[in-house]
């Protein structure tokens, strides 16, 4: 996917109510190798083959500031949930929960109060509708944070992680088991992409390393059968990252 004068990375894809895939697409623009703006994009396509040329999303004046990333949008019903961060200079960034209808108009639903550069976030629901949230950030001890509220959404708890994040996901299997993803920094010389059981409380501990390294993490998850599909990226085979896909079984996170 190709548009004239914007950097399109960091593709995430979602279903939406009607069936179609929607990516949302992170869109920086530089001018003489400055980052001057960044503005989210939307495709959406109703076959999986073709998508449509890439727009701009349309975020409420409150949630932007014109350096933004829609990181991800994770669909509840009808609506479409997403954290956009905001830069603000080069040693700041606020973080605001948005929602839409129809993927491309967002409005503000609330502020959310993470301190210390707070940028990359995954939006998941539980059955009983309560939002969880894994948010990365990059000052301080860097240590990520794990929000949890009902509807409206709009009131928070917050509980810092016991570990630094990088490109963070994670998906529900059942009510009491979690399973996240994330870069881990425990090697600082050697990162890798780890897999990590909890639950909605936080409580996360390590499960399985994924064969990875260097430039690796960003991983996204799919349960198929009895298995645990993910997708993630590592440069620990290759000179330039490549793209690798694991199948798991689902007991290997499930309790005893």
């Amino acid at each position: 996917m190709h548009k004239p004068e914007y950097d399109l990375r960091d593709p995430k894809l979602s279903v939406t109510p009607d069936g179609r895939l929607m990516v949302i697409i992170g869109g920086s623009i530089y001018k003489d190798k400055k980052l001057v703006a960044r503005i989210p994009q939307v495709s959406f396509s109703g076959d999986g083959v073709s998508f449509t040329e890439p727009i701009p999303v349309h975020i409420d004046e409150n949630a932007k500031n014109g350096n933004d990333w829609l990181w991800r949008v994770t669909w509840n019903g009808t609506v479409g949930y997403g954290v956009n961060y905001s830069l603000e200079g080069d040693n700041e960034a606020r973080i605001t929960l948005v929602k839409t209808t129809d993927g491309v108009n967002y409005q503000l639903v609330t502020n959310l109060e993470v301190p210390d550069f707070p940028n990359e976030t995954t939006v998941r629901f539980l059955s009983d509708k309560k939002m969880l949230m894994m948010v990365r950030r990059e000052k301080g001890d860097r240590y990520g944070y794990w929000g949890v509220s009902m509807p409206p959404y709009k009131e928070w708890s917050w509980k810092k992680m016991e570990m630094p994040l990088g490109g963070p996901d994670f998906i529900s299997l059942e009510k009491d088991v979690l399973v996240a993803g994330s870069r881990s920094y425990y090697i600082p010389s050697h990162h890798k992409t780890v897999l990590f059981t909890g639950n909605e409380e936080d409580n996360f501990q390590e499960s399985y390393v994924l064969p990875s390294g260097g430039d690796t993490s960003y991983p996204g998850f799919l349960v198929e059968g009895d298995q645990l599909w993910v997708s993630y990226y590592s440069s620990h085979e290759t000179a330039n990252a490549a793209v690798y896909f694991a199948k798991l079984p689902l007991s290997l996170f499930m309790k005893k």
